[in-house]
């Protein structure tokens, strides 16, 4: 049976990235500003040691610069590849718990949301944001590298003409770099405690149930 040409126009309409965009905006709301300010002045924080500690020793050319680039990111790969797996297993382990269970936390509404808003729903989409974040986090990864090796490469780049743009610019992507890591290993950290309070929560919920069958 063919679909109303209407409805054929809707579904070519939306977005594939539609739903990730919900994603994100709902962590948004999910997360308090001052949640926010935290993570992000954590991040910078953590950030502005690590370069001022990486250049204090540092040698100040271009080349030693680039190699630091791509041996930072050549590591962040790896630990962006660990973070998206735990929060993909995360996931896995909370759709695999006690559907009962899963139900009750389904129908209790999230403090200070819409009403559409369960905690369940809640859960799921801070795990779901950071598979997002660190999915994200690796395509900038694998493009920087690329790019990277080839400036390596590049003899124009590395002239003493462009020694102070190439300089100042490979420094503050670094900078930038690094922060976008402190701030997905702070998710990472949240995320931890989010599912232990869920395992047990998920563990106090059996045990009140086997309690109630006695």
């Amino acid at each position: 049976m063919r679909k109303p040409r209407n409805e054929l126009n809707r579904s070519e309409n939306v977005s594939p990235f539609k739903d990730t965009f919900k994603l994100i905006k709902d962590y948004n709301k999910f997360t308090s500003n001052r949640e926010h300010a935290i993570e992000i002045l954590c991040s910078l924080f953590f950030s502005v040691i690590s370069v001022l500690g990486a250049f204090f020793f540092l040698d100040n050319s271009n080349r030693k610069i680039l190699e630091l680039l791509i041996s930072l990111n050549s590591s962040t790969l790896a630990i962006m590849a660990i973070l998206a797996g735990f929060n993909m297993s995360s996931l896995a382990l909370i759709g695999s718990a006690n559907l009962k269970f899963l139900d009750k936390i389904n129908t209790i509404s999230n403090v200070g949301s819409s009403e559409n808003d369960s905690l369940l729903g809640k859960i799921v989409k801070v795990f779901a944001f950071g598979v997002i974040l660190n999915l994200i986090l690796i395509v900038i990864g694998i493009l920087i590298s690329t790019i990277s090796e080839q400036l390596l490469l590049s003899e124009i780049i590395l002239s003493k003409e462009a020694h102070y743009f190439t300089s100042i610019s490979l420094r503050i992507v670094i900078f930038i770099w690094i922060t976008g890591i402190f701030y997905s290993l702070l998710i990472a950290i949240k995320n931890v405690s989010l599912l232990y309070n869920f395992i047990l929560a998920l563990a106090s919920n059996s045990a009140d149930k086997k309690k109630s069958n006695k």
